[in-house]
């Protein structure tokens, strides 16, 4: 699927461009001359779902090469007025949940710049519950001010109001509306890189659910286990990428992430049978329960108003959220001065900072506190900036140029 060229990133001009002597030539950002106060705004750009548009993408072929049932060009819509140094492959490739199903990073060659790089995953929308559809979108920064979103279905049309939807779960997804600012100023290294904006789910419900499967688990389990809830319970999607569950641990291929409502139909023991969920199924499933009766308000958990004591009781109050679960929930909703240290935490002081064997965890905790309190309120930022970074020292590239299955190998 090819971007109209009058929507192609036009190159900077020398009064446009800013580079840092310490950043890489790729990650060197391209900034524009506008008010950080500007808001980001969806702006239908062509709807067709009048004069729609069948076409064969690379993506709808089979694995022998034979075109399989073509996509569907429903809307192209753009996000515009981005804030200053917006950065979407910094802004996806940040956080490891961008490598769980059914996320997909597609990374811009060796000699593009990484903000050519593409973000893909099939998204529900359409009325609360009953009334959902699954459609794919695509995420591409086509200037340093705008992102276009090319979503595409099947039979089922995408509205202007299903656009406006789908747009403000993307700008969830990439924090659009909160400003690094803050954190830059006590941390130019992070500035020099555009990091800040960690990536997150584009519901609260699918981080809660990510969060659970991520705990006293190694990071392949995570992968497979969110790969088979979009499989076996998830939307199938319209459209996509044509790789099944089968081809890829860290992605699942044709399916959305499933609904509450999907879970709860599903109910536990077909969880813990088909998923891998195992002792972590009646959780999910009382999770989802809780969403669909409203007892858990994601609304008021998303309130910046609201205390970070209140909002950690009320995480740790759910079954499956203890002490790391509910910190690292609380960081995805952004209160980063929250504390999400577990075993990586210790294998990062140990190795990168030289804390030895003989000290207890409890120990290497309470430094790792101590070390970023200099941060507050960033302090998990400032604490995942460097895990981030050796995570890339031990993959030996950076994360901008990671693919699901990179990401899954961590």
């Amino acid at each position: 699927l090819q971007i109209p060229a009058t929507m192609k990133r036009k190159a900077a001009t020398k009064d446009e461009a800013t580079t840092d002597p310490g950043t890489p030539r790729r990650q060197q950002r391209r900034t524009s001359p506008r008010t950080a106060e500007a808001a980001a705004v969806i702006t239908p750009e062509r709807l067709v779902s009048s004069r729609r548009t069948d076409i064969n993408t690379p993506e709808s072929r089979s694995s022998t090469g034979q075109p399989t049932t073509p996509l569907r060009v429903h809307a192209l819509a753009t996000i515009n007025n981005l804030p200053p140094r917006f950065s979407l492959s910094q802004s996806i490739c940040s956080y490891g949940y961008f490598g769980l199903a059914p996320n997909v990073w597609k990374p811009a060659s060796d000699d593009a710049h990484e903000d050519e790089g593409v973000y893909e995953r099939p998204f529900v929308y359409g009325t609360k519950h009953r009334e959902e559809h699954a459609a794919v979108i695509r995420v591409q920064q086509t200037s340093p001010t705008t992102l276009a979103l090319t979503v595409i279905s099947g039979d089922v049309p995408v509205t202007d109001e299903h656009i406006e939807q789908i747009a403000s779960h993307v700008r969830r997804v990439l924090r659009v509306d909160w400003s690094p600012e803050p954190f830059w100023e006590v941390h130019p290294e992070a500035r020099r890189r555009g990091y800040g904006r960690t990536f997150r789910s584009p519901t609260l419900w699918e981080d809660l659910v990510k969060t659970i499967t991520n705990c006293n688990m190694k990071w392949s389990g995570t992968c497979q286990m969110n790969a088979k809830l979009c499989a076996n319970v998830g939307h199938q999607r319209s459209g996509g990428t044509g790789a099944g569950p089968a081809s890829r641990s860290s992605s699942s291929g044709d399916a959305a992430f499933p609904t509450p409502l999907q879970v709860a139909e599903k109910g536990p023991e077909y969880l813990k049978a088909n998923c891998r969920l195992g002792y972590r199924a009646p959780w999910v499933y009382e999770l989802s329960t809780k969403f669909l009766s409203g007892e858990i308000d994601s609304m008021r958990l998303e309130d910046d108003d609201l205390s970070s004591d209140a909002m950690y009781k009320s995480l740790t109050s759910l079954k499956g959220f203890g002490k790391f679960a509910s910190y690292n929930v609380m960081q995805l909703l952004g209160r980063h001065d929250s504390f999400p240290y577990d075993t990586e935490t210790t294998r990062l002081f140990r190795g990168q900072f030289k804390v030895p064997r003989s000290v207890p965890t409890s120990a290497v905790h309470k430094q790792a506190r101590e070390r970023y309190e200099k941060y507050h309120p960033h302090q998990f930022l400032a604490y995942w900036f460097d895990l981030w970074r050796n995570y890339e020292a031990r993959r030996g590239t950076v994360s901008t140029r990671w693919t699901n299955e990179a990401c899954s190998a961590l």
